[in-house]
């Protein structure tokens, strides 16, 4: 295998010229330019980037922690980042937590150690405090995990409560809610719900749901009675561990009639009403929170709050590279609309 000096023979040229002509730096006489290029080209040389890299301090790579790489969300993020870096010359490295914290202080250590050039993550399960102790090039998705991290997310406070209203206007009198896992310990705690909401802000779809939902349902006539219930998707994974809380769910709630929950368990959810013959929209309406095109391929068609996964990747990634490149950031905390798709009509206009 050819080397730099080996070129530079051959071309006639000194290893600094050559090292200017393959890293494209510093002047290099247009002749001179294309001379070494020939001999690269009849050499087949290829650069030892692992070298250069080391010399310029740089890995040109970004690690991204994703708690499930199966998750429809974080799998559609993931492909959105990975692609938005290598047009910036950037590789990708996936790092799945799997809900360990001795996995996120590993991934993190990484960046610590210079293995990679920065780090975007959307998993956090270490303290506050351990991820502002890093100072290098970091961006939070969905998580605020210090004032000095760059942090992405959804308006999740609007998302929650169109989803809510549009079960409302559509008629749905029993509404039921599956809740992610990071408020399973502070339910009903008010005080511990705001500082949830604060570092957590995807929670706040769950608060902004149910506080529609019970906002209906005080002002709801005797005639028209609504409810609310819910559960959480502590440690599920998989269709099987879905089917079966959906199960029972409609076996201790046979009257539902309008659900919101992330997409994978929709679905799922959805599957177990066909199976039960309750037909989809005519009794019972389902949105998909997150609106991965799963989700949206479902059938019959199901209504979706859509995150904008290619405007989060994009966000995410135009922060840490203002970081990698040390350039100054004017923002910290960027929030991007939610948008309603397949959007249910409201009982008025159906019964026109």
């Amino acid at each position: 295998m050819a080397s730099i000096t080996d070129v530079a023979k051959k071309a006639g040229v000194g290893i600094a010229t050559a090292s200017r002509v393959i890293n494209g730096t510093g002047y290099v006489s247009e002749e001179t330019r294309q001379k070494v290029q020939a001999v690269i080209e009849e050499m087949n040389y290829v650069p030892n980037e692992l070298a250069r890299n080391l010399q310029q301090n740089k890995t040109n790579t970004v690690a991204v922690i994703l708690p499930d790489v199966s998750n429809m969300f974080f799998a559609a993020l993931l492909k959105e980042i990975e692609y938005l870096l290598r047009k910036k010359g950037y590789k990708t490295m996936l790092c799945c937590s799997d809900g360990e914290e001795t996995n996120e202080e590993a991934f993190l250590d990484m960046l610590k150690r210079n293995l990679v050039d920065g780090v975007i993550t959307t998993s956090n399960l270490l303290k506050q405090g351990s991820y502002a102790e890093i100072k290098r090039p970091m961006v939070s998705i969905d998580s605020i995990l210090s004032e000095d991290i760059p942090m992405v997310c959804s308006n999740h406070k609007k998302g929650g409560k169109e989803a809510a209203q549009m079960l409302l206007d559509a008629g749905c009198r029993h509404i039921f809610q599956v809740r992610d896992t990071v408020d399973e310990e502070i339910r009903n705690r008010d005080k511990e719900h705001e500082i949830s909401s604060k570092l957590f802000p995807f929670v706040e779809r769950h608060i902004a749901f149910e506080k529609t939902v019970r906002n209906a349902m005080k002002k709801a006539k005797k005639k028209s009675k609504i409810s609310y219930h819910e559960t959480l998707s502590l440690g599920l994974t998989g269709a099987d561990a879905y089917r079966k809380q959906a199960k029972e769910v409609f076996d201790k709630y046979p009257d539902i009639d309008g659900i919101m929950a992330t997409d994978f368990a929709a679905i799922q959810y959805g599957i177990e009403a066909h199976y039960r013959g309750i037909k989809i929209p005519e009794d019972l309406k389902i949105v998909a929170y997150d609106g991965t095109d799963a989700a949206r391929m479902f059938y019959p068609e199901i209504s979706c709050i859509r995150q904008q996964i290619d405007k989060i990747a994009g966000e995410a990634v135009k922060l840490l590279l203002l970081q990698i490149d040390q350039k100054p950031i004017r923002k910290y905390q960027v929030t991007l609309p939610v948008q309603v798709i397949n959007k249910y009509e409201s009982e008025t206009r159906a019964n026109k």
